[in-house]
């Protein structure tokens, strides 16, 4: 019988940085992506893990993203759990609920009471603890949207024989003389463009503030995996989406702004075949009704009931909590918009961890 009075929780040091790594290299992560979600976050001066040891010897940790979320003039501190283990031998003794108290608890004195935490990767087995400890459920699920590019396809059959080559220009002008598509790699001086161009839009729900900071650091692991597409018009952006390669036939919309689907149908095709992109994936959580009718005219489609039978794909809500632990009900509003709410949130891919 394990003592639990002898199991120490405490905010994460170098001294066990081995420890931590080692088990999630077991759990399939990279000492690369620790290093780079963890070490190079940009937004706190230390890593954001929380440590459960016994007898000096890590047996649980739980791992926080920060991103920075802002509702008008407001900012929010947002985090996202994400890496979680507790050793097979300290199971079923709450030790997991012992470590996001312990973390709530941390988050709130040091960040604030109207900090929130958004869980947007939690499975069928941690949804159901997450709920008996004050998380809430936002009223949509984690649902995607998919779009299939014959176009796509069709080239990248042809590239994959041989029969073509992939043309090195990335640019296409179109019949306006001022406007033209571009594909761009990661670079800062995409980013400073794309920091602009956001802080110009008139974004009413709580979105990420996509800062220099965030792109700096969000596109900075595995960068050759990315795709910005980018319309111009009279030589400023006018509409943008980046694609994150999954495999060599699927992407991921990560994040884009358009102004009508005219310009994100411009965009995904020329993506689709410059590259030969077969099939295209996107997060569709916190789309609205003119959101939604914009990618279904692209050709976007809603996943098939049958299919997530069959493939044993069960879709789950996002879930929020506040830092508080008895919360009133005017702690769930910012700047009047109800957290729970997923038309209150502008939530894409690029934010999920």
């Amino acid at each position: 019988m394990i003592e639990l009075t002898t199991i120490k929780y405490f905010e994460y040091t170098p001294n066990y940085r081995d420890q931590v790594i080692k088990l999630l290299v077991e759990q399939g992560m990279t000492e690369e992506k620790f290093t780079w979600r963890y070490e190079r976050a940009p937004y706190s001066n230390k890593s954001l893990l929380f440590l459960a040891t016994f007898k000096d010897r890590v047996i649980g940790f739980r791992g926080l993203v920060q991103q920075k979320f802002k509702s008008e003039s407001q900012t929010i501190n947002v985090f996202s759990p994400c890496d979680a283990f507790v050793d097979k031998g300290f199971r079923r003794i709450g030790l997991m609920t012992h470590l996001n108290m312990f973390m709530i608890d941390k988050i709130k004195d040091e960040f604030g009471s109207e900090s929130i935490i958004l869980n947007l990767s939690s499975n069928e087995y941690s949804t159901p603890g997450y709920l008996k400890q004050g998380w809430v459920s936002m009223d949509a699920m984690k649902q995607y949207l998919h779009k299939v590019s014959l176009a796509g396809a069709f080239n990248q059959f042809l590239y994959n024989v041989g029969f073509i080559k992939k043309r090195s220009e990335k640019r296409f002008n179109m019949q306006k003389e001022n406007e033209f598509l571009e594909i761009r790699q990661p670079s800062r001086l995409i980013y400073k463009d794309l920091v602009n161009f956001n802080f110009n839009l008139n974004e009413t729900r709580i979105t990420n503030n996509r800062d220099e900071a965030f792109y700096n650091w969000r596109y900075s692991f595995e960068k050759e995996k990315y795709l910005f597409v980018l319309k111009f018009e009279n030589s400023q952006i006018k509409s943008y989406v980046i694609l994150q390669k999954a495999s060599s036939f699927k992407y991921f919309i990560a994040e884009y702004a358009s102004q009508s689907h005219i310009d994100m149908q411009q965009m995904l095709n020329f993506a689709s075949c410059k590259y030969g992109i077969p099939y295209m994936t996107l997060f569709s959580l916190t789309l609205n009704d003119s959101e939604l009718q914009k990618f279904k005219n692209v050709g976007f489609m809603p996943e098939s009931w049958f299919l997530q039978k069959l493939f044993k794909k069960q879709r789950l809500p996002a879930l929020v909590r506040l830092v508080e632990h008895k919360a009133e009900e005017k702690l769930y509003f910012a700047n009047s918009k109800d957290i729970r709410n997923y038309q209150s949130w502008n939530i894409q891919f690029s934010d999920v961890h």
